[in-house]
């Protein structure tokens, strides 16, 4: 446990240091139109009869309206439900904004536990939060800024990611793998499976009935493909590598976009034991991803960047909006895309964290707003 948060930290601190040598110090929040990012072909070749680069030149990249709120906490993750968005902001613990006017998100409380929250999903009215620590707390946010928690479960190991899948909740953890816990009864969460043909998964996504989870192998990389068929005990049914370590998953009917230090691979998962590479298109930074509707939503350097995956081989970059440093996390609705960053504050003797909110219902102009700081 100890290890992993060393590994952790000292993560942060060589992001802190990009930070610092990379966008230096504003007050400000800008989103500009930015240029293309060309397709280029894979780095790294797989056996594949039908491996090609993503070819065409996409449209103008255009940009996004943005809101922006800073913490003072290390913001890990959002989600959002209804008009409200749970922001996991380090030991500030979990951040209630009401976001019913986007433009203006107002923090309407914070639920705190001593813990640093990590990632949250949400179905109905709970919430499920996954801590540093292993654990996982089940709120009952039927009264959004008032969570009442109903439900614990305390895994041994150091969580990195979470996914839900039926009444299942999976936890990706370091030195533990991947725990399956039953929610069917929120107040008594029990671990009823346990995936642990590796010793640590960092990344975790579901699609219809397969897991896509990325083992810590450091570098490369290598995504697993589990069946759930039987959600408490995953078949390994396929693997696909990568040059370097997986920092993200993403998956939209029968193609993944599996993200690593370079980029994303669109990977054709069709055939589950034997995934094709279909292209390769260069990102920098990027730290999550989402699908939402036709579009490919990427928590990356400036901040945010959009792909139209109409059509799922071919993605498309569309829009691109400027966060004070690289995203972290991202989800997104219908109309608004909401992503977490750290940033400079206080001229880099503090680092801080924040929520940007960019409006994708149109791409418009660039927007000019001022940072929002906590009081």
């Amino acid at each position: 446990m100890r290890d992993a948060r060393v590994l952790r930290t000292k993560q942060r601190i060589r992001g802190m240091i990009f930070i610092l040598l990379a966008i230096g110090f504003s007050s400000y929040v800008k989103v500009t139109s930015a240029s293309v990012h060309q397709p280029a072909s894979s780095p790294f070749s797989l056996e594949s009869s039908n491996s090609r680069s993503v070819s065409g030149t996409p449209n103008p990249v255009a940009t996004i309206k943005l809101s922006y709120y800073m913490t003072p906490g290390l913001v890990n993750s959002v989600a959002v439900a209804g008009d409200y968005a749970y922001v996991s902001d380090g030991p500030a613990g979990l951040d209630i904004f009401d976001i019913s006017n986007p433009v203006s998100p107002t923090l309407m409380g914070a639920y705190v536990t001593g813990d640093d929250p990590i990632r949250t999903v949400i179905s109905d009215t709970y919430a499920y939060v996954s801590y540093w620590s292993g654990s996982l707390r089940i709120l009952d946010i039927s009264q959004p800024i008032s969570p009442t928690a109903i439900g614990f479960y305390y895994g041994p190991g150091y969580t990195w990611d979470i996914a839900s899948y039926r009444n299942y909740i999976y936890l990706a953890a370091y030195g533990y793998a991947l725990s399956i816990i039953d929610v069917s009864s929120p107040y008594s969460p029990t671990e009823v499976g346990l995936w642990n043909t590796v010793t640590s998964v960092t990344r975790v996504a579901i699609n219809d009935h397969y897991a896509y989870v990325a083992e810590d192998l450091g570098s490369p990389g290598l995504m697993h493909i589990l069946d759930l068929t039987n959600p408490i005990s995953p078949t390994d049914v396929g693997t696909y590598p990568t040059p370097w370590p997986i920092t993200a998953i993403a998956s939209a009917g029968a193609h993944v976009y599996l993200f690593d230090l370079q980029g994303f691979y669109d990977v054709d998962v069709s055939d589950p034991a034997n995934p094709q590479t279909v292209g390769y298109y260069p990102v920098n930074g990027t730290e999550h991803a989402v699908v939402a509707g036709n579009h490919l939503y990427v928590a990356a350097s400036p901040g945010l960047q959009v792909f139209d995956i109409s059509d799922p081989a071919r993605p498309v970059a569309v829009g691109q909006g400027e966060l004070p440093s690289s995203g972290l996390y991202v989800t997104a609705t219908d109309q608004y895309v909401y992503v977490t960053d750290w940033n400079v504050a206080m001229l880099g003797i503090k680092f801080s964290g924040g929520l940007g909110i960019f409006d994708v219902h149109e791409l418009t102009k660039a927007t000019y707003l001022p940072l929002k700081k906590r009081r």
